[in-house]
């Protein structure tokens, strides 16, 4: 992981630029923030938590209790 930023500086009237190295830790917490925003991934349409499927041959009391709730 790139543990630095790299701050574009003008060196120049005609508009050539140059990187100046900043080490990550003397970067302030709002630009370590957006860097570590930047560097995180997305995850989309896909749900990260884990999801059980009931296992259909399991005895379940909430069905029995819905059935009474109904009626």
């Amino acid at each position: 992981m790139d543990t630095a930023y790299r701050v574009p500086r003008r060196i120049s009237e005609k508009g050539n630029h140059m990187e100046k190295f900043i080490p990550f830790e003397k970067l302030s917490k709002k630009k370590q923030k957006e860097l570590n925003r930047m560097r995180r991934g997305d995850w989309g349409t896909v749900n990260p938590a884990t999801q059980v499927v009931p296992d259909k041959k399991k005895y379940s009391r909430k069905q029995k209790h819905k059935e009474t709730l109904c009626a």
